[in-house]
């Protein structure tokens, strides 16, 4: 997290917000109000809440948008992925449900942002991909095209840059990496682990 100096130097240069997006605060409105007819929508995060508010956000977006989104850091208690090999499929939507397991107890009360999450994947409208520990990212990124047509971006604990446009190729260059692990079905593979452990 930048410190205030930093924050108050990098606001005044480029405009783009530097703080992290906690719910009800500033950065979290400007947020929900871009959203509203957004033609597209690129988030690197690891931060739950983020997750959670992401349903809303679709179903504000235009109906054709488009949103990536790629968890950049392990849930917090997470203490293996496929045993030091490279990860699977399996192991990327086990990670994934690890956000919704506080106390060590997957959180039923998560499943049904879940549940439209899956069906927003299963439209072809949300795409979840997945890091490593190894590779993880402790950063806090969101790139959209609102819906006049203008690519902006927020950022938090990112290399300062004057442009959107390098925040664009940053996120791209990070999804496209080996260590960037997704699949068909990711947000509903999750959401059915947390359904099937919700007894015990």
């Amino acid at each position: 997290m930048p410190d205030r100096k930093h924050r108050r130097e990098s606001e005044s240069s480029n405009s783009l917000l530097v703080d992290n997006l906690h719910p009800g605060n500033a950065n979290g409105a400007r947020l929900d109000r871009a959203m509203v007819g957004a033609q597209r929508l690129d988030i690197c995060t690891r931060y739950r809440a983020e997750l959670e508010r992401l349903a809303d956000w679709l179903d504000r977006m235009d109906n054709n948008a488009r949103v990536r989104v790629l968890i950049g850091m392990a849930a917090y208690g997470w203490r293996d992925w496929s045993k030091g090999t490279f990860p699977t499929f399996k192991s990327a939507y086990s990670f994934l449900a690890q956000y919704f397991r506080p106390n060590q107890e997957y959180d039923q009360t998560a499943l049904p942002v879940l549940k439209r999450l899956a069906r927003q994947e299963a439209e072809g409208r949300l795409v979840v991909r997945v890091r490593p520990p190894r590779a993880a990212l402790d950063a806090t990124l969101h790139v959209w095209t609102d819906v006049a047509g203008r690519q902006e971006a927020w950022h938090a604990n990112m290399p300062q840059s004057d442009s959107t446009r390098d925040f664009v190729a940053w996120f791209d260059a990070r999804w496209q990496e080996k260590d960037s692990i997704g699949g068909p079905k990711l947000v509903a593979k999750a959401q059915q682990l947390v359904a099937d452990n919700g007894t015990q």
